[in-house]
């Protein structure tokens, strides 16, 4: 583990795992990425129409979403430590 720096112990421990966190969302999106154009290839082929294809797409979809509820733990907002800003958007 590495050494944890002043501006690293002001932000928390988010500040020390989000280049890691972001790079395995692009890991994960780049496989996915490559693999889906193979995988609905094979599909089609078997199927003989995109239906099989859309259906499993949409599946996949579902699951993603079911996971992105349901498997996170708490908000970040409510462990960073005073005096840290909180992005706000603007108009909301």
């Amino acid at each position: 583990m590495a050494a944890v720096r002043p501006r690293d112990a002001e932000r928390g421990e988010y500040a020390r795992v989000a280049g890691t966190a972001f790079g395995l969302l692009l890991l994960g999106g780049n496989i996915f990425g490559l693999t889906a154009p193979i995988i609905t290839g094979y599909i089609v082929k078997t199927a003989g129409s995109f239906s099989s294809a859309f259906a499993l797409a949409g599946a996949v979809a579902l699951i993603g979403v079911v996971v992105s509820f349901t498997m996170t733990r708490r908000p970040i907002y409510g462990s960073l430590p005073d005096g840290v800003a909180v992005p706000v958007a603007i108009g909301h």
